[in-house]
């Protein structure tokens, strides 16, 4: 596919990730007490990072079949667009699956 079709697919991918992420945090933040709907954002979250990834795979993979003249810099900004990215999902699944252990015990 062509570098510049797939970064099209770009903003559409991180905006459906963003909103997700931002229900999880949401969802966290009030302190829902429903383990269902904590653990179907979790797995939201992780079907659309998984989306993500793949698009920065195929944006990276063309860059470097490419040869751009900005192929360095380009490249490591999208390395850590998806690095940052990354790190969001961890840090929400990890806040994500306390809360869930919390909930999950007899009380």
């Amino acid at each position: 596919m062509n570098v510049e079709i797939i970064k099209k697919l770009k903003t559409p991918t991180r905006s459906n990730f963003t909103r997700i992420l931002n229900t999880a945090s949401e969802i966290l933040e009030t302190k829902v007490e429903d383990i269902g709907i904590l653990a179907a954002q979790i797995v939201l979250l992780e079907q659309k990072y998984k989306d993500l990834k793949d698009l920065y795979t195929q944006i990276l993979s063309s860059l470097q079949r490419a040869n751009y003249n900005l192929l360095d810099r380009e490249f490591d900004q999208e390395y850590e667009a998806i690095t940052a990215y990354k790190d969001r999902i961890l840090e929400t699944k990890t806040k994500s699956n306390r809360l869930l252990n919390v909930l999950g015990k007899p009380k």
